[in-house]
C-alpha cells in the first residue's frame, strides 16, 4: 500500500506537533539533522561528543563521510488513542564501522520484527501493518517533518556488538524522547531475525513508557 500524497505533502508545510505538545512550522530538515544527538556514531563507538572523526576507507586511505540511508518499509498504526499513526527508519551508522548500507533485508526485517512488537504489547493498545514506499529512500522526501510521525534512527555498536537507536516526535532536539543501545548476543550476520528481536523489543518498550507517560518530548 503507497503512502497517499496528502501524507507527502504534509513534508512541504511544516510540523504539527500532535496532542498538543508544541507546533513547528517549517522545520526542514531531518530530526535534529542527525538523528541521536549528540553524536550517535561517536557514542556508539564508545567515542565522546566532540571527539568523533569521519569514518573512512582505510584502505585507500581516503576518509569519506558517512552516508545515512532511509528504509522504504514503514509501519501503519491503527487503533487506539495513540498520537502517532506513521513510523519511518532511518540508518545513521547500521554498518559500522564500515561505510555503505545495511543489505536491504535488515531494513525490512526491523520493520515486520518491531510491527510485531507492538502489536503483540499488552500495554499499546493500536496494531501496525508494513508498509512499502520506494520514494521513501529518497533524502529529498525527508526535508520536512510531518504529524503524527515517529522517526527512529538506528546504528550499530561493536566490541560489544549492540543496536542502537533513537526515537524522534519531531525535527529538533528537544523532540528526542529515547536513546538506548541494546546488546546484541546474536550478531546480525549471523541471525538477522533473532537479532533484531532485541532492538525491536526495546524500542517497543521505550514507546509504551513514553506513552504511558503521554511525554514524547526530551523533558516534560
Amino acid at each position: 500500500m503507497k503512502r497517499d500524497a496528502k501524507r507527502h505533502g504534509g513534508r512541504s508545510v511544516g510540523l504539527v506537533m500532535v496532542a498538543g505538545l508544541i507546533t513547528f512550522v517549517g522545520c526542514k530538515g531531518e530530526p535534529a539533522a542527525d538523528p541521536g544527538v549528540p553524536g550517535v556514531e561517536a557514542q556508539a563507538r564508545g567515542v565522546e561528543p566532540g571527539q568523533e572523526e569521519a569514518v573512512g576507507a582505510a584502505t585507500s586511505g581516503d576518509v569519506v563521510e558517512r552516508k545515512h540511508y532511509y528504509s522504504p518499509h514503514y509501519l501503519t498504526l491503527t487503533g487506539g488513542d495513540f498520537v502517532f499513526r506513521t513510523v519511518t527508519f532511518q540508518d545513521v551508522g547500521m554498518k559500522q564501522p564500515e561505510p555503505g548500507p545495511m543489505p536491504p533485508e535488515v531494513f525490512e526485517t526491523i520493520a515486520h520484527s518491531l510491527a510485531e512488537k507492538f502489536t503483540e504489547h499488552e500495554k499499546l493498545s493500536f496494531s501496525s501493518q508494513v508498509d512499502v514506499d520506494r520514494a521513501l529512500e529518497d533524502p529529498n522526501n525527508h526535508l520536512f517533518c510531518e504529524s503524527e510521525h515517529l522517526y527512529v534512527a538506528l546504528w550499530r555498536g561493536y566490541s560489544p556488538d549492540r543496536w542502537g537507536y533513537s526515537l524522534w516526535s519531531g525535527c529538533g532536539e528537544e523532540h528526542q524522547f529515547a536513546w538506548e543501545e541494546v546488546l546484541d548476543p546474536v550478531g546480525v550476520d549471523k541471525d538477522v531475525i533473532g537479532s533484531v528481536e532485541y532492538l525491536t523489543e526495546s524500542i517497543a518498550e521505550s514507546v509504551s513508557k513514553a506513552s504511558e507517560s503521554k511525554c514524547f518530548l526530551a523533558d516534560c
